[in-house]
């Protein structure tokens, strides 16, 4: 009998020291690192394309059609049990056609474009709700209950940072860059500088955190991203004289800058509008991902 109940005190006592190791509080401590690698869909809110009518904002003028592919890596350090420090890197492809509207004088300006997005972005991540991992081996009382659980709850968290995004727009069907040509005049008389081929971009988001176990689990998020520039579309400002881009840079050229299909419209001549400076592209991530914690070495302090 007095075995049986040092026996009961040890395997309760084990069970405290998991519980502590993994639901405490401190738990973080000792997983600081964080590796995350995920795929999932982009989309993207510019000047082409968009929905079968004229002045639709935001995700009301979202082309679902043109939703392309991401990959993501995240490195994320722990600074305090919620709060993180998250430098990531992503690849996407993104995508607009004028085809695909029904809008009469956006089909019949009949642009389109396609970019990979080299993006490097520094973010924090503050999770409002921290799920919990249980512990590890899922120990047994004597009488044979489960004292633990693996994995419990869902976390959820918010992001937001600063990165900086490489572009370089293309025709569809083309691997011909058409900053090169530019297709708005640059570099030709009155036709200003070329872009530059990166933006400045503010990344913000929402995501779902769900343990599969005490140091791994998936994430769900998803975030958009602000520009500053209105050039990932190649699409700004206003047509230049297109005889003039045709002598300068060629047939190709004068062919991207201004492919209307219907003669005689006046909406596409030389001066008059080819997109709308003052609003900036923007583009938007949804990723399913796998994340991995590294347990971090401390060092014991000397009694």
């Amino acid at each position: 009998m007095k075995y049986s109940f040092l026996y009961l005190i040890f395997i309760l006592a084990s069970v405290n020291s998991f519980s502590q190791g993994f639901f405490g509080s401190n738990a973080w401590r000792n997983n600081r690192v964080e590796l995350t690698g995920g795929l999932g869909a982009s989309n993207f809110l510019g000047d082409l394309g968009g929905r079968d009518r004229v002045a639709s904002k935001f995700y009301l003028d979202m082309e679902l059609v043109k939703t392309r592919y991401v990959a993501q890596f995240t490195y994320l350090y722990y600074l305090q049990r919620t709060i993180a420090i998250r430098p990531s890197f992503h690849l996407a492809r993104v995508s607009g056609d004028d085809a695909l509207t029904q809008e009469y004088f956006r089909h019949h300006r009949n642009l389109n474009f396609k970019s990979n997005l080299y993006e490097f972005s520094v973010t924090g991540e503050y999770q409002f709700i921290k799920e919990k991992q249980g512990n590890r081996y899922g120990i047994k009382s004597p009488t044979g209950k489960k004292l633990g659980v693996r994995a419990k709850g869902i976390g959820m968290y918010v992001t937001a940072g600063i990165g900086l995004t490489f572009f370089n727009p293309k025709r569809i069907g083309s691997s011909a860059s058409l900053r090169k040509m530019g297709t708005e005049g640059q570099g030709l008389p009155g036709g200003g500088k070329k872009y530059k081929p990166a933006t400045i971009v503010i990344p913000f988001g929402i995501g779902f955190r769900k343990a599969l176990g005490p140091n791994s689990g998936l994430k769900i998020e998803f975030s958009h991203r602000y520009t500053f520039t209105d050039y990932i579309d190649d699409v700004s400002t206003n047509y230049y004289d297109n005889d003039a881009i045709k002598a300068a840079r060629g047939a190709a050229a004068a062919a991207a800058a201004d492919p209307h299909i219907i003669d005689g419209l006046e909406n596409t001549g030389a001066g008059l509008q080819r997109g709308d400076p003052k609003d900036k592209d923007s583009y938007m991530f949804l990723t399913i991902s796998y994340f991995k914690r590294i347990p971090t070495i401390q060092k014991r302090k000397r009694r």
